[in-house]
């Protein structure tokens, strides 16, 4: 995770930057609308090419269980996941960081606020400071689980969030753009979450435990529109203090889980 996390973003600033040169008019003969359609040109053959890739993964077999009803393995598969303290706790942290996360379509509209211009001309160069701060934080975030656990990491992300609103709000000028390099750091929870979902699941059970953890996702859905009705209603201010009590609750939870978790014994409460 911790090469992964290093080398992957450090082709997303690459193409960050390629997409501030279109959107500023690097290519005189594409004008708006059609200096974004061509960046979305370039993005469909380019996930084509994730798809064709993943064609080459190959899975560790694992002996094959034998499987209830559907009906009762659903009902099976979610009480033993809230039976779990660990695993509850693990889904509401992942579910508050989604949530604060949520704040950064208002943290890029924020720039003409700090900036005074329209967002479109630094969007290429807050891309590129999210991924390039996300390749730095790859390294940071791995050396962190091999140091201190696989529960470090999640401490980290969620407070890089935090910093970044703290950062975005507070700080004036063009300085303020470093608050997307935190967030873009903080982004990486999205991976270690999961990470330690699975990590503390035995083989046979860590699809399933992964399954319901992901279900965050949907759920958390209305985080980005709570944002915008806060800020329409009371200004960004309003959006960044949700952001930041999101975060807060979120570092709670993760306290309350085990920083270096007896894997064996939580998979097996898990089973059970």
């Amino acid at each position: 995770m911790k090469w992964t996390f290093i080398l992957g973003p450090i082709a997303a600033v690459l193409g960050s930057l390629w997409a501030q040169f279109v959107l500023n008019g690097g290519i005189f003969s594409l004008a708006y609308p059609y200096d974004f359609a061509y960046l979305y040109l370039i993005g469909a053959p380019s996930v084509a090419g994730v798809a064709l890739l993943s064609r080459l993964y190959r899975l560790e077999p694992i002996e094959e269980e034998r499987r209830e009803s559907f009906a009762r393995y659903l009902v099976s598969s979610v009480r033993s996941f809230v039976q779990s303290r660990t695993l509850r706790f693990l889904w509401l942290a992942y579910f508050f960081w989604h949530l604060t996360i949520g704040a950064m379509p208002n943290l890029s509209l924020y720039s003409r606020v700090v900036l005074g211009g329209d967002p479109k001309q630094f969007s290429g160069i807050i891309m590129a400071l999210r991924f390039g701060f996300k390749s730095a934080g790859g390294y940071l975030l791995g050396m962190i689980a091999m140091k201190k656990g696989i529960r470090a990491p999640l401490l980290t992300a969620v407070f890089l969030l935090a910093a970044a609103i703290v950062w975005g709000w507070s700080v004036p000028g063009y300085a303020y753009l470093m608050a997307f390099g935190l967030m873009g750091a903080g982004e990486l929870g999205g991976a270690y979450f999961p990470n330690y979902a699975v990590s503390i699941s035995s083989a046979s059970l860590g699809a399933r435990t992964l399954s319901l953890l992901t279900l965050v996702g949907p759920i958390s859905s209305a985080g980005p529109a709570l944002h915008g009705a806060l800020t329409d209603r009371f200004g960004f201010s309003a959006s960044f203090i949700f952001a930041l009590a999101a975060a807060t609750v979120s570092l709670c939870f993760l306290t309350r889980l085990p920083g270096k978790p007896d894997t064996q014994q939580v998979a097996r409460s898990i089973h059970t």
